[in-house]
């Protein structure tokens, strides 16, 4: 009630709104991006989208195009791969808190961007009906509050569970754990609970990887989320949660080569830290 619905809910209004909005408001500028990613023209929106909006509104934006019969299958599934991303609220939002300087929440940002442009980039695309100009209909402000209570409603009701769930292991079986896999372990599990754990992973180095691979994998809470947003569409998840681990080993990646540049002389601090997890 205090911070997920509202940073959320108003991208969600906002980013269904663009979605009907991105065909008379062509996205010219994003086109260059689009035609490396082999995205279907008009479909650059829906990855601005999916970087704004946050989790899962990526997901919500391509089945409202794919549903309405603008976006191919094949487009429409490889597209799930890398168009759902965390939003700038919520990074800037819990990135300020669990990092030393606010300038790393940029770098975070960054990484995160370039990982999942990455992935559009390696994911092989077929060509389609969908290469076409597509035409996504138009929608009013009321018809979006309505669809965004009907999406936050399922988010809402799937951090709850993991809320519980997570308290669970953490009193039955995390605590057997060294302290730095069970905030990993939290989360991988769920990403808002997971990340605001981060304050006890000592290494600012470390917790600077983990909180981007968190971010990039988005957690089985969020996976989730996708799964139910999806549900009834005729669209499979596995290209979403390929495309997420995907995301999380390159992020993670990005974040150690970053290291020495950011915070120099800290390096040395990841390495014990994984070499640590499974002592």
């Amino acid at each position: 009630l205090t911070t997920v619905i509202p940073s959320v809910f108003p991208f969600f209004v906002i980013s269904i709104l663009l979605t009907g909005l991105s065909s008379t408001c062509p996205q010219k500028f994003l086109r260059p991006v689009g035609k490396i990613l082999s995205l279907p023209e008009n479909c650059e929106s829906l990855l601005l989208i999916g970087f704004l909006g946050g989790y899962p509104v990526g997901a919500q934006s391509i089945r409202q195009v794919y549903s309405a019969g603008n976006l191919s299958r094949s487009d429409a599934q490889r597209m799930l791969a890398f168009c759902s991303n965390a939003g700038p609220s919520f990074i800037f939002g819990i990135g300020s808190v669990i990092l030393p300087d606010s300038k790393l929440c940029w770098w975070i940002w960054l990484v995160h961007i370039l990982s999942a442009l990455i992935v559009g980039w390696l994911t092989p695309s077929k060509v389609s009906a969908s290469n076409a100009k597509i035409h996504i209909p138009t929608i009013s402000l009321t018809e979006a509050v309505n669809k965004s209570v009907r999406v936050m409603g399922t988010v809402c009701s799937w951090i709850i569970l993991f809320r519980v769930i997570l308290a669970f292991f953490q009193k039955w079986f995390l605590w057997i754990l060294p302290q730095t896999l069970a905030v990993f372990f939290s989360g991988l599990l769920e990403l808002s609970n997971g990340c605001a754990q981060l304050l006890q992973v000592p290494s600012v180095a470390s917790r600077f990887c983990f909180f981007s691979i968190f971010l990039s994998c988005g957690g089985l809470c969020v996976a989730l989320q996708t799964h139910a947003v999806l549900s009834g569409s005729g669209l499979s998840t596995l290209p979403y949660l390929f495309g997420k681990a995907a995301q999380g080993a390159i992020s993670g990646l990005l974040c150690i080569l970053l290291i020495p540049i950011i915070l120099p002389g800290t390096a040395n601090t990841i390495l014990s830290t994984v070499l640590a997890l499974p002592s």
